[in-house]
Parts: structure tokens; C-alpha cells; sequence
């Protein structure tokens, strides 16, 4: 009778967790449309949890799709967001160089490629830590979006660069010259 019962519940928890995604997928969609009428040339953005599906088993990684319901794949794949900002920094950071927490550069670079592959079209602009112990993990992380062919970075925060001082660091590795726009999709 036990078994019944737990069973019972984890179809509830399911039907749950699919009924919050079809109204966070919704309001996702309802906005998008509202501000594309409103003002065409306007970005919609979503910052999204970095972990959207947890296939590679890494323990206790909250994940966006089941955890918080975002389906953000399908946000993009649908042209509900004109890009993704996935979420990809700790929220303590170490003081190990190169950090040797759970956002390693490997993780890092796992997840990037995990959203440039499912981006339809859309853009992937990975949330990157300003604060690391070391530069090098930044711009590790910038060079590896790079390459992964994401559209661009976003780096978090203002006050985390200015606490560690990388701003004339991000101006002469990252970012020498300004970055063209991307064309909207």
C-alpha cells in the first residue's frame, strides 16, 4: 500500500511541475509577443537557471526545468526570447586559482555548449562571475563562449569587477574594442 501511495504522489508532483511550466511557458509567451508589438527592435531577455536538464549526473545541481520550471530551450526554440542569459557562476565563489568549486571551467564549458546546441536561432549570452580569486578564470570562461560560438557574455557584476579591480583587465583581454551588436533574430 506504500508503494501505491509514493506512487501516487510522484504523478501529482509531475502533473504539478508540468502545469507551472505550461504558465510560466505562457506568460514567457504572452510578454514576448506584447513587447515585440509594442517595440519591435526591443530584446527579450531571460536570465535562466544554468543547469536546464542535469544529464551528466553531476550531485545535488538544481535544475532549471524540473526545479524551477523554465523551459528555456523551448523559449528559444520557439522564438518566445531573443536570447538566454544562463546563469553559470557560483554564488560563493573560492578562493582557489583557478576555482575548484562546482562551476569549474569543464562544467562551464559543458553547459555553454548544452545551450548554444538547443538556441534555434536564438542567442546564448553565458552569466559569467566578475569576482573570480584570479582574472584567468574570466576570461577563461569568455574565451570558451567564444569558441562555443555563443553571441556574447554577461558578466556578473558591476561590483564584483570593481571589488577585485579587473576593469582595465576586462578592456585589454576581453573587450578591446566594442562589440558590434548582434542583428536581432
Amino acid at each position: 500500500m506504500k508503494h501505491r501511495v509514493l506512487k501516487a504522489s510522484h504523478g501529482k508532483a509531475k502533473k504539478h511541475g508540468l502545469w507551472k511550466r505550461n504558465w510560466y511557458n505562457l506568460l514567457v509567451r504572452e510578454t514576448y509577443g506584447v513587447m515585440k508589438v509594442r517595440r519591435p527592435d526591443l530584446w527579450v531577455t531571460a536570465a535562466v537557471w544554468g543547469v536546464y536538464q542535469n544529464s551528466w549526473g553531476w550531485p545535488s545541481f538544481s535544475q532549471g526545468y524540473s526545479d524551477y520550471y523554465q523551459d528555456s530551450k523551448r523559449w528559444l526554440r520557439e522564438g518566445w526570447v531573443d536570447a538566454v542569459i544562463p546563469m553559470l557562476y557560483p554564488a560563493n565563489l573560492s578562493s582557489d586559482c583557478p576555482d575548484s568549486g562546482v562551476w569549474t571551467l569543464e562544467r562551464f564549458h559543458i553547459l555553454v555548449a548544452d545551450f548554444v546546441a538547443d538556441a534555434g536561432g536564438r542567442y546564448v549570452f553565458p552569466g559569467i562571475h566578475g569576482g573570480y580569486a584570479c582574472f584567468d578564470d574570466t576570461i577563461n570562461r569568455i574565451r570558451a563562449s567564444r569558441a562555443l560560438r555563443a553571441g556574447g557574455q554577461a558578466i556578473f557584476s558591476h561590483g564584483t569587477v570593481n571589488n577585485r579591480g579587473y576593469w582595465d583587465d576586462l578592456a585589454l583581454q576581453a573587450y578591446p574594442a566594442p562589440a558590434p551588436l548582434p542583428l536581432l533574430p
